[in-house]
């Protein structure tokens, strides 16, 4: 499959990368940015799962159980 150039998993650096590279030009450019890894295109739907992902991860593990 890679010979191919395909992957199904984007490294979660990678991600952060986007992730962080979106909300820069967004909140200083006002621009929306497409991004590539090789030849494919990383679609907004899969940047916004990976957020969710991640943020729901880190509210889970700084959120103590209320007592």
């Amino acid at each position: 499959m890679k010979e191919w150039g395909f992957e199904k998993h984007i490294p979660s650096e990678d991600m952060k990368f986007v992730v962080a590279k979106q909300e820069k030009r967004r909140l200083e450019a006002g621009k929306e940015t497409r991004f590539f890894r090789g030849d494919l295109v990383i679609n907004a739907e899969r940047i916004e799962t990976f957020k969710k992902r991640k943020t729901t991860k880190e509210v889970e593990a700084f959120s103590p159980i209320a007592g």
